[in-house]
């Protein structure tokens, strides 16, 4: 070892808090043993969540969900709301060298995972500024995206978003903040070098999440703009409806500090954490989470039953004492690698449907309040976490080692009300975890989810789309600007990778979830096209010359901030044109003289599960798709092009 690389060592060292590492190590050991040898920590037993617990979009009404639906805009156009992006993560699993958040899923757009959020959050701020300050209003609270990178990806990142123009975002409302690091150790706690002159280091977990917002100065700035709580979500996610207002509004209505969108297990082998209630025998030394009902009401170990009765019939799975009426229930998520195989397995006896149901998606609802106490809790001594042993690089050759993680959902029992809101797997959830031909959570899997997905959208507005005929015509300079060298260089594939998925791209710039398709209907568009705002554009007959400014841009490599702002100037010319032309059409998701429809005009509803309302007055037609109801406005402009994956403007198929 060199001169300076004793030097480099030196200051590392100074800038590890050595003690409270090895502390750390002694009570998380500690604590993995406990589980090893119990299956549970600290006496806790699991019990499966009671339905009663879970608001199931299948069970609410359509009352219920206008009603979160209008709350959530309005948060969101007040500034109450702030979105966290986990980015640490890297893309080599999936073979790209770039940070996970880079990575195509060679949709035929060819964007990245981070500019489908960001194009979603874009719409979202002007869909709410639309309902509360009315229709083509400028957000005047700018949703602010905080951005939670890694040490080894945080760099590239920034660089990324740079490239990108912050894909026509405020720069001012994406703020990138580290998460932490510690020390890899041996079982015997000493230190591991990674290389001559430098200790090999490891993320502390998506759980770093917590004391990383406090040290970066993140939740200082959320309050300094009044922000009151903040939605999380994965960046590996490519179907994430980043702050979705019927979500939002619901947590906030129950008046929650943790929230969790849940979805169905497929299966018992689903790596995905899993929601249990733990009973703690003695109530005066547990901490707990007040449940609540959807009806809002608290529930108690009283409520579920002295004989700890949830409503699931008993399953053949281990045995735990029963509870009591004195017994502490708390809302935990045990890791699928700490549930055991025997639990994750047991069925109902009666229905035959897993025990343990609802999986953890790592999408969250936090208020600020948690997220400074949390934060806070988790300073000094009192921090444990969870042992992932793994082969370390080290010089010379790997050893084995200790890496220390906590997870994002380790303090959920300690807030004070805690919420879950069951969502639509094929609406809200495509993971991209795995590498290109995996079975599962697939770059192949999550463009067919999306493509599917938006394919449902323009068949329940009254579309079509067809896998005949051949989209030809001139250039869009629009997805010439996003079919650039990143997604080329980074993505899962090729077009002939797609083959055999049904289905089109509906930019985010022209819908956030199915709203504002009315135009579409009776007209076919061709399989695996992107159908962008300035597509909708190119069929208007009353824009002049702002279509002719908007065609006239020039070109560029990869999704800059000119193509993504040309996009953004569409949606507002579009909304201006639509509103002139249907300033008498009625608005059924609005609950106000307030309009609130996407892109391109008309009176079109986002979906709604579990019942229809009745269709506007001027409304001729409504179609239905699984259980959502969107309505057809017959005095809407149709307005119907297209753009092909290879990046020109073609006439719908039925047009040619």
């Amino acid at each position: 070892m060199n001169k300076d690389q004793k030097q480099s060592l030196e200051k590392q060292i100074k800038s590890l808090d050595l003690a409270g590492v090895r502390k750390a190590l002694q009570a998380s050991l500690a604590l993995d043993e406990e589980i090893r040898v119990s299956g549970s920590a600290s006496g806790s037993f699991p019990q499966p969540v009671p339905s009663t617990l879970v608001a199931a979009l299948a069970s609410t009404t359509v009352d219920e969900r206008l009603r979160w639906r209008s709350t959530g805009l309005k948060l969101v156009a007040e500034g109450k709301i702030a979105v966290v992006l986990l980015a640490g993560g890297q893309g080599t699993r999936l073979g790209s060298p770039l940070p996970k958040g880079c990575f195509s899923i060679d949709l035929p757009s060819a964007k990245s995972l981070f500019q489908l959020h960001a194009e979603r959050l874009d719409k979202l701020q002007r869909l709410a500024a639309d309902a509360v300050y009315g229709r083509g209003s400028i957000p005047e609270h700018r949703l602010l995206w905080f951005i939670m990178t890694s040490p080894a990806t945080h760099a590239r990142t920034v660089d990324f978003f740079e490239e990108c123009d912050y894909f026509g975002l405020d720069e001012k409302q994406v703020v990138f903040f580290q998460q932490g690091s510690l020390p890899c150790l041996t079982e015997e706690g000493k230190l591991i070098l990674e290389s001559e002159g430098r200790i090999a280091m490891a993320p502390d977990g998506n759980g770093g999440l917590y004391a990383a917002l406090a040290s970066s100065g993140a939740l200082d700035k959320m309050k300094t703009h009044g922000v009151q709580a903040v939605d999380v979500l994965c960046v590996d996610n490519a179907l994430a409806r980043v702050a979705h207002p019927e979500w939002l509004g619901y947590c906030w209505e129950r008046q929650a500090e943790v929230g969790a969108r849940v979805v169905a297990r497929k299966d018992p082998n689903e790596k995905v954490g899993v929601f249990v209630l733990t009973t703690q025998p003695d109530a005066a030394t547990a901490t707990t989470a007040t449940i609540i009902d959807p009806d809002g009401t608290p529930s108690t170990a009283e409520e579920m039953g002295a004989d700890g009765d949830t409503g699931v019939a008993p399953a053949a799975a281990p045995a735990a004492p029963t509870p009591t009426s004195s017994a502490t229930a708390s809302l935990i998520v045990q890791e699928y690698s700490e549930l055991g195989p025997e639990l994750a397995c047991a069925t109902d006896a009666k229905t035959g449907k897993l025990m343990f149901p609802y999986g953890n998606l790592c999408m969250h609802y936090f208020s600020l309040g948690f997220l400074e106490r949390t934060a806070a809790s988790l300073r000094g001594d009192g921090a444990v976490y969870h042992v992932a042993r793994k082969k370390i690089p080290s010089v010379g050759s790997a050893v084995e080692g200790i890496k220390l993680e906590q997870f994002i959902f380790d303090p959920f029992p300690t807030s004070d009300k805690t919420v879950l809101f069951e969502i639509a797997r094929e609406e809200d959830f495509a993971p991209v975890k795995n590498a290109s031909g995996s079975a599962s959570d697939s770059p192949e899997s999550a463009r067919m989810a999306l493509l599917e997905l938006h394919r449902k959208w323009i068949e329940a507005a009254g579309g079509n789309v067809t896998t005949t005929g051949v989209a030809v015509g001139r250039e869009d300079p629009i997805s010439a600007a996003v079919h650039g060298i990143f997604g080329t260089a980074i993505g899962a594939g090729n077009k002939s990778q797609r083959q055999g998925v049904h289905g089109v791209e509906v930019s985010p710039a022209v819908s956030y979830e199915g709203e504002g398709l009315e135009w579409t209907r009776g007209r076919v568009f061709k399989d695996q096209s992107e159908i962008t705002a300035l597509s909708v554009l190119n069929n208007e007959k009353t824009l002049g010359k702002s279509i002719a400014t908007l065609m006239s841009l020039p070109k560029s490599r990869g999704p800059s901030k000119q193509g993504s702002m040309a996009q953004s100037r569409a949606s507002m010319v579009m909304d201006v044109n639509n509103n002139n032309n249907n300033n008498n059409n009625n608005n059924f998701l609005n609950t106000s003289a307030t309009a609130n429809t996407g892109v391109g005009g008309g009176t079109g509803a986002s979906p709604i599960k579990g019942g229809a309302a009745a269709p506007p007055a001027n409304s001729t037609a409504a179609a239905s798709m699984n259980g959502h109801a969107t309505t057809v406005d017959s005095t809407s402009t149709p307005s119907s092009s297209f753009s092909s994956p290879n990046g020109n403007i073609a006439k719908p198929v039925s047009e040619e």
